[in-house]
């Protein structure tokens, strides 16, 4: 079993060793932007420095660790790869240049050409170290980080060349200013206004000195306007009752508060709950449900017995039973539509997975839990149109055992249950899962894919 108190928290520097000693052994020139690694600390992610030519050997490198190369255009210069493996996400950050909102800092072969080893891998150095975080820290939307204002006294509190940082900052037309902030990030209080003017300053003076910054930040804000953000994806559980899909969503949601980076919102998409609008209230209230008989078959046995001059009474009493079906399913077309429109098309246009539910696709074969045959192509037009997920999940199991947690219903009902479901999705992207491992196993899987998906281009 995995140890719950490694699923609340990030990776450790511990988890990261094993690929960084593969990246250390190898002839790619590397830098890590951050002062120590810590093996019991958790880490958000680690950012690597490295050459564009390096770029490629490196990314094989992560692919062979499990790592997935995640796009993300609206970063320039950064390539970010992730990993989800037994409720244990890692992140690394590749920068081919050391950038922040777009803008180039510092210059990528003085940093590599000065970089020094400690503890067995490559780090900035002391004088490098300090320029980063100072402007690290400057260009962050909120407050700077109390470790890295105790990490930045402490290096201008070492003998450090200054000689060198002053033709490094001279390189970005930041000698003037860097005294101003280095004051300000070492200071107890800061103002939020003198933050803003220093921000403005380093921002004029970066995109002057440093041809293309002022292009790539203009982008970067631009991404951050959301107009060229990815689009999340949308995983929808379907199966009979007694599958394990509220187990799983659970379990799914504890789990995922681990992953910084894949945000993941809950929704319920079945029809026949939850109904957050009035029109198929109001429909059953006025006696207007389909029929769960097949009208042919019921209009030629009455035919047959009651002779020609019923027809026209049978067949208004079929159209009739039409209309109603229709009006039935068009509201709970609307109300499904609705609750998308409300609760996950949101989520997607801001870059979020969705896990769903259930999904309409219930209605494709069954009414309320039960088989249904009658109005075959306006069930059929009600999914077709519907927006599709991502991908379909169908939880499984042995009849048997789904019998066992769900008593109310019978083997019988459950294996054509099973064979209704599989029909229903069989034209989509989907992947049957067998609940027969512990829903934390199963979460794992489906969290896993989830990440796949959401790197995919």
């Amino acid at each position: 079993m995995i140890q719950s108190e490694r699923i609340s928290q990030q990776g450790t520097a511990a988890s990261y060793l094993p690929v960084l000693d593969q990246i250390d052994r190898s002839k790619i020139g590397y830098c890590l932007l951050r002062g120590d690694l810590q093996p019991d600390h958790p880490f958000k992610d680690v950012d690597l420095l490295v050459r564009p030519s390096d770029r490629s050997a490196l990314l094989d490198i992560l692919a062979r660790s499990g790592f997935l190369e995640k796009g993300r255009p609206q970063f320039p210069h950064k390539t970010v790869c992730v990993r989800y493996r037994g409720g244990e996400y890692l992140c690394i950050d590749i920068h081919e240049e050391i950038v922040q909102e777009g803008l180039i800092y510092m210059d990528r072969e003085e940093a590599l050409s000065r970089r020094v080893r400690r503890g067995g891998y490559y780090f900035l150095s002391d004088e490098e170290l300090v320029i980063h975080l100072v402007w690290h820290n400057l260009l962050r939307r909120n407050t700077s980080r109390p470790e890295s204002k105790e990490q930045i006294r402490e290096l201008l509190r070492k003998e450090i060349d200054w000689d060198c940082i002053r033709q490094h900052l001279r390189m970005f037309g930041l000698s003037d200013l860097f005294e101003r902030a280095s004051r300000f990030m070492t200071g107890e209080e800061e103002s939020l206004r003198d933050r803003a003017r220093l921000r403005k300053e380093f921002i004029r003076a970066v995109c002057r000195h440093k041809k293309g910054n002022r292009r790539t930040h203009y982008r970067y804000r631009m991404n951050c306007w959301r107009l060229f953000r990815p689009r999340g994806k949308v995983i929808a559980l379907v199966g009979p009752d007694g599958s394990g899909k509220s187990t799983v969503l659970a379990a799914i949601k504890k789990r995922s508060q681990a992953i910084h980076g894949l945000k993941i919102e809950t929704v319920y998409l079945g029809p026949w709950g939850q109904m957050e609008t009035p029109w198929v209230r109001r429909l059953r209230k006025a006696g207007i449900t389909p029929v769960l008989e097949p009208w042919g078959g019921r209009l030629a046995e009455r035919f047959v017995k009651r002779g020609t001059g019923s027809f026209v009474f049978l067949f208004f009493k079929w159209l009739k039973s039409i209309v109603k079906g229709m009006l039935f399913y068009s509201a709970v077309y609307l109300e499904l539509l609705y609750r998308y429109l409300k609760s996950v098309f949101p989520q997607v246009r801001r870059g979020r997975c969705v896990v769903s539910d259930r999904y309409i696709t219930d209605l494709r074969y069954l009414y309320k839990g039960n088989p249904i045959r009658n109005y075959p192509f306006l069930r059929y037009l009600v999914c077709r149109f519907f927006p599709k997920p991502d991908l379909f999940v169908l939880l499984d199991n042995r009849a048997e055992v789904i019998h066992a947690r769900k008593e109310d219903l019978s083997i019988e009902q459950i294996e054509r249950f099973r064979e209704l479901y599989r029909r229903a999705i069989c034209m989509d992207p989907h992947e049957i899962v067998t609940t027969d491992r512990s829903p934390e196993e199963i979460s794992d899987h489906i969290l896993e894919r989830m990440l796949r998906l959401s790197v995919s281009k």
